[in-house]
C-alpha cells in the first residue's frame, strides 16, 4: 500500500510505492488517491520436458526418420528445436556439429531425417507471442547404429 503525505496548506498529496512515484493535487475537501504503476518484469517461459525419444535411445532402423516430442509450456506461442550430431563414441552432447535448428513449430513434436549411423543430441525451448525465447531444455542424446 502506498504511503500518502498530505500538505494541508497546499492540498497536495504525494504517494510513494517502491520505485514508482505518483503525485496528485487534491481539490479542497476532496480525497487524493495515488495509484502506483509498477513496471512488470517479463516472465521467462520454462523449459519444455523432453518426452521422446528418452535420453540414451539407440535406434536400429533405416531410414533414420526421427520424431522428437516434448510437453507443452503455458504461454508458448511456438517452439524451437536444435539438433546436433557427433562423432561415433561421443555420448556427452558436448562439442557437436549443428545439424539444424527448426523454429516456429506450432505443436509439441518435430520429425526429421537424421544424417548417419552416429550419435545425436537435441534440445527444445518455448517462444512467446512477442518472439522471446524461454529457457532451453537440457540436451538429450540418441544414436543410430545403422
Amino acid at each position: 500500500m502506498p504511503r500518502i503525505r498530505l500538505n494541508r496548506s497546499r492540498n497536495h498529496a504525494t504517494a510513494t510505492a517502491g520505485s514508482a512515484n505518483a503525485t496528485e493535487t487534491a481539490i479542497a475537501g476532496a480525497t487524493a488517491t495515488a495509484v502506483s504503476t509498477t513496471p512488470t518484469t517479463p516472465t521467462t517461459l520454462t523449459a519444455p520436458t523432453q518426452v521422446s525419444p528418452p535420453n540414451g535411445t539407440v535406434f536400429n532402423n533405416y531410414p533414420r526418420t526421427t520424431t522428437l516430442q516434448w510437453s507443452g509450456v503455458t504461454g508458448a506461442a511456438t517452439y524451437s528445436v536444435e539438433i546436433d550430431y557427433y562423432d561415433n563414441g561421443n555420448t556427452t552432447c558436448t562439442g557437436g556439429k549443428p545439424l539444424k535448428t527448426a523454429t516456429g513449430i506450432s505443436g509439441t513434436s518435430y520429425t526429421f531425417d537424421f544424417i548417419g549411423a552416429q550419435p545425436g543430441c537435441w534440445r527444445v525451448w518455448a517462444v512467446d507471442a512477442s518472439n522471446q525465447p524461454g529457457t532451453k531444455s537440457n540436451w538429450s542424446e540418441f544414436s543410430y547404429s545403422r
